[in-house]
C-alpha cells in the first residue's frame, strides 16, 4: 500500500458489473435532492429545510461521479462474489428501491470523510474497504443504504460523531469515530501523533500557544493527555461539548476559520469577521487575521500564566480546561466599513458558516453586548476576539467562567455579590494603559517606546512584573503607598484650607441601604452616594473624621445608588476615605471593590482579597448561628465583621480602625520619602516643565495649592466636568503617581527609602 510497506488483500472483485450499472444509473442520476422522495427517505415533511445537512453541493458532485463510484462499490462487496444473473437482478432491484438512500449515504460519506492520511484516502477506505480492520462480512452497499435510510436527525451534520457510532462503527470493527481515525493514523502515519496529522490535514489556521512556564509547557506537550494543548486532543476529549467539530475541520476546502488553543480556552472564529474594505478577501485578509491570531493567543497565554503564578496548586490544576470561545457570526465583505455588524445565519453561503460553524450547529444567540459568558463558554459580540479590546474582554468574560471554582479558591462568590462585581473594576484588566483606576493589567504588554508610555498608569508587562503571588502583593502594596499618601495629603489640605461651604462641594458621603433581593434576603448592601450637609461638613475637623463620617471625593463619585452587580471602578485619584462596612452582611459594590484591593495590599491575594470576596468563611458563619435562606437552602452568612476578625486575627475591632492604620503606616514613613521629579501640571505640556520634591512637606504645599484652586473654581457640578482637565488636584496626583510608577519600575520598590 503506497510507501507504507503494508500488504492488504481486499474483498474486491474483478467483474465489470456493467449490467447492474447500466440498469440503475439513469434512475440514480434522475434523483433530485429537493424531491419529495428524498424527503420521504429522510422522514421529514415538505416544510423542513435540508440546510442543516450541508449536503446539497456534494449531492450534485456525487451524482456526477456515480458510474466510477458504483464500479468500485460493487466490486468491493463480498455478497456479489458470484457474478450470477439472479444476483444481478437482486442488486438492481435493491438499488432502484433504495436509490435515494444510496445517494444520501454516498453523499454523506463523500462530504464528511474526504481527507487523507498521507496519500491514503479515508473516504475510499470507509466506502470500499470496510474489511480493512477484519470485518470481512460487511456489505458496503447495504451499509451505505442503511446509512441513507437512518433519517434526517442521523444525517444532520452536527450529529456526525453519534452517526458514525450508530451507523458505521460496527461495519469497521470500531468502537467510535475517534478510535477509527486513530487506528488509521497508527497504520498509515505511525510516526506522527493524532494532533500532528490533524494539523497537517485541516485548512483551519491553528495556533497552539504553550505556556512560558516550564512545568506547564512540559505538561502541555504530553500528546493525548488531559494537559495537551493540541486542538485534536482537546476536541476529541470526552468532556468537550462539540466533538462534532473534527470532521468539518478536516474537510474545510479553504482557509476560512482560525482556532486558538491555550491552557484554559479553545477559540474559534471566521476570517470574514475581520473582512472589510481595508482587508479584502485573499492574502491581504489572511495575513491580517493570522498575525492577529498569533498575537491574541500569546495574550491569552500571558493572562493565564499570570493566574497560574498567583494561584495555589489546587487552583493551578483547575486552569487545565477547555472554555469555548466563539467570535460572533457577524461577517463582512470587501465593501464593509469598519467592523461587520450583520449577523450571518447557519444557512449563510459564507465559507466559514457553510463549512464549519453551520455544520457544528451551535446556534449562538447574538445580542448588542460586547460579549457574554455562560459558565463554560464565551461569546464575543460587538467586541472581536482578535482585537486589543477583545483581549480585555477575555479577562472580563473569563472571570465569569472562573471566579467561583478557581480564582476564589473553590469557595464561590460571597453571597450577595453578583458576577459583575468580580469582573469590571476588580479582576478584569484595565481597558487602557492610562486608565486612572485601581486595576491589574494581566494581559497586555505595553511598549515603552509607544506614545502611551508618557501617560501610562498601569503595569507595563505583567509577564515580567508578576512571577508569583508575592509579586502581586508587593505591587499593590507599593501602589497603595502612593495612593494612601496622596489621599492623606489631600485630606489634610481639605481639613485645613476649605470652609464648611467648600467642603460641601468638594466631598460626598457614602451610606448603605438594603433592598430585598431576588433570593428573598435583605442583607446585601447597596451603596448610596449623597451630598454632604452643612452639619456633616462641620464635623470634618481632622483627617480621622473623614474616615469616621464615611467621606469620599466629589470628583468622580456622583450622587445616587451604586447599582449592585454593576460595572463600577475605583478611581486612582479620587479618595474613598470611608471604611463603610455592611452592618448586616455583604458590602456594596463600590466599597467592596475598594476594600478588596486594600486587603490585597495589606495581606495578599489568597490571605486578604479572597477571604473578603468569597464564601471562604461560610462554615464559620453557620457555626456561629449567622445564616440566611437562599432558594430554600440554609447558608452561612459571611459578614464584614467576620472577615475582619478572621483576616486580622482580632487586630482591628472596626474596619475604620484598619483604614486608619493603613494611612498611619504611610504617614509614619513620610520622612523617608524618595525624591521624585514629575511633569508640572500647572504648566502647559508643551513647556516640558517639571517639578522635583524631596520631602512630603513640599508635596503637601503643592496639594494645598491645588485643593484651594479646585475649591475656587468649584466645577464639581458642571455637566461636562472631567477631572482630567478641570481638577488641579487630579492633575497633581496623576503626575506624582506616574512619576513614582516609572521611578520604582512598576512599584518593584517602595516610594519610601530602604523599603521594598
Amino acid at each position: 500500500m503506497g510507501d507504507t510497506g503494508l500488504l492488504y488483500t481486499p474483498n474486491q472483485l474483478l467483474s465489470s458489473y456493467s449490467t447492474i450499472i447500466d440498469a440503475v444509473l439513469p434512475e440514480l442520476k434522475a434523483v433530485d435532492y429537493q424531491s419529495e422522495a428524498v424527503r420521504n427517505t429522510l422522514g421529514i415533511s415538505s416544510g423542513v429545510k435540508l440546510t442543516e445537512l450541508y449536503l446539497d453541493e456534494q449531492f450534485s458532485k456525487t451524482k456526477e461521479n456515480l458510474e466510477s463510484t458504483l464500479k468500485k462499490l460493487l466490486s468491493a462487496d463480498a455478497v456479489l462474489a458470484d457474478d450470477h444473473q439472479a444476483i444481478a437482478g437482486y442488486v438492481i432491484d435493491k438499488i432502484k428501491r433504495n436509490k435515494e438512500a444510496l445517494l444520501l449515504g454516498l453523499t454523506y460519506l463523500e462530504r464528511w470523510y474526504s481527507f487523507n492520511y498521507g496519500d491514503i484516502s479515508v473516504k475510499d477506505f470507509l466506502i470500499y474497504h470496510m474489511d480493512f480492520f477484519g470485518k470481512g462480512n460487511a456489505s458496503p452497499l447495504d451499509t451505505i443504504i442503511e446509512l441513507g435510510k437512518s433519517g434526517f436527525d442521523s444525517l444532520l451534520a452536527k450529529n456526525n460523531v453519534e452517526t458514525y457510532r450508530s451507523s458505521l462503527a460496527a461495519s469497521h470493527a470500531a468502537k467510535d469515530l475517534f478510535s477509527t481515525l486513530e487506528a488509521y493514523r497508527k497504520v498509515f502515519l505511525p510516526n506522527k501523533t493524532n494532533n500532528e496529522w490533524f494539523k497537517e490535514q485541516t485548512k483551519a489556521y491553528i495556533v497552539e500557544e504553550k505556556s512560558t512556564i516550564p512545568e506547564v509547557k512540559a505538561k502541555q506537550e504530553q500528546a493525548g493527555s488531559k494537559y495537551s494543548i493540541g486542538v485534536y486532543d482537546r476536541i476529541t476529549s470526552e468532556t468537550w461539548k462539540y466533538q462534532n467539530m473534527v470532521l468539518p475541520l478536516l474537510t474545510l476546502p479553504e482557509r476560512s476559520v482560525f482556532v486558538l488553543s491555550t491552557i484554559s480556552s479553545l477559540g474559534f472564529g471566521a476570517y470574514d469577521r475581520y473582512r472589510n474594505r481595508d482587508y479584502r478577501a485573499g492574502e491581504e485578509l489572511n495575513q491580517f487575521v493570522e498575525e492577529k491570531a498569533q498575537e491574541t493567543a500569546k495574550r491569552q497565554r500571558d493572562h493565564y500564566d499570570y493566574w497560574y503564578r498567583i494561584l495555589d496548586e489546587q487552583g493551578r490544576e483547575k486552569l487545565y480546561r477547555n472554555i469555548l470561545l466563539y467570535d460572533a457570526y457577524r461577517l463582512g465583505d470587501d465593501t464593509t466599513v469598519g467592523s461587520a455588524a450583520v449577523e450571518a445565519h447557519l444557512d449563510s453561503p459564507k465559507p466559514a458558516m457553510k463549512h464549519f460553524f453551520g455544520p457544528v450547529g451551535n446556534k449562538v444567540v447574538h445580542n448588542q453586548h460586547g460579549a457574554y459568558a455562560t459558565g463554560d463558554s464565551v461569546y464575543y459580540m460587538s467586541y472581536r476576539m482578535l482585537d486589543k479590546d477583545g483581549a480585555i474582554t477575555y479577562t472580563h468574560e473569563m472571570t465569569h467562567d472562573s471566579d467561583n471554582e478557581i480564582y476564589l479558591g473553590g469557595y464561590g462568590r460571597r453571597s450577595g455579590l453578583g458576577p459583575e462585581f468580580f469582573a469590571k473594576g476588580l479582576l478584569q484588566a484595565p481597558d487602557h494603559p492610562d486608565d486612572a483606576i485601581i486595576a491589574i493589567n494581566s494581559i497586555l504588554k505595553y511598549d515603552q517606546n509607544d506614545v502611551t508610555e508618557k501617560t501610562r498608569l498601569q503595569v507595563l508587562d505583567p509577564t515580567e512584573r508578576f512571577k508569583n503571588a508575592d509579586d502581586l502583593k508587593n505591587y499593590v502594596h507599593n501602589m497603595f503607598d502612593v495612593i494612601y499618601m496622596l489621599e492623606y495629603l489631600e485630606g489634610m489640605s481639605v481639613i485645613n484650607h476649605l470652609s464648611d461651604v467648600q467642603k460641601v462641594s468638594a466631598l460626598r458621603k457614602i451610606e448603605n441601604k438594603y433592598v430585598r433581593a431576588a433570593d428573598g434576603n435583605d442583607v446585601y448592601a447597596t451603596n448610596v452616594v449623597k451630598n454632604l450637609t452643612m452639619e456633616d461638613a462641620k464635623k470634618l475637623n481632622s483627617f480621622e473624621s473623614l474616615i469616621d463620617h464615611n467621606v469620599l471625593s466629589a470628583r468622580e463619585y456622583k450622587n445616587g445608588d451604586v447599582e449592585r452587580n454593576g460595572y463600577h471602578t475605583v478611581k486612582l485619584f479620587s479618595p474613598i476615605y470611608s471604611a463603610l462596612s455592611s452592618e448586616k452582611g455583604t458590602p456594596g459594590d463600590l466599597m467592596g471593590r475598594r476594600i478588596a484591593y486594600e486587603l490585597l495590599a495589606a495581606k495578599g491575594f489568597k490571605e486578604g482579597m479572597v477571604p473578603y470576596i468569597s464564601n471562604q468563611y461560610e462554615k464559620d458563619a453557620k457555626q456561629s448561628g449567622k445564616t440566611i435562606r437562599i432558594y430554600g437552602k440554609t447558608r452561612g452568612l459571611v459578614t464584614d465583621d467576620l472577615v475582619l476578625e478572621k483576616v486580622f486575627n482580632g487586630q482591628f475591632k472596626h474596619w475604620a480602625d484598619f483604614k486608619k492604620a493603613m494611612y498611619e503606616e504611610r504617614k509614619n514613613k513620610f520622612a523617608a520619602l524618595n525624591k521624585v521629579t514629575f511633569d508640572d501640571p500647572t504648566k502647559p505640556w508643551t513647556s516640558f516643565a517639571t517639578k522635583t520634591i524631596s520631602r512630603a512637606e513640599e508635596l503637601q504645599a503643592l496639594m494645598d495649592e491645588a485643593v484651594r484652586k479646585d475649591a475656587a473654581d468649584n466645577r464639581y457640578d458642571w455637566s461636562g466636568y472631567n477631572p482630567e482637565y478641570d481638577s488641579a488636584v487630579h492633575k497633581l496626583k496623576k503626575a506624582v503617581f506616574k512619576a513614582y510608577l516609572h521611578q520604582t519600575d512598576d512599584f518593584r520598590t517602595s516610594i519610601f527609602e530602604n523599603q521594598k
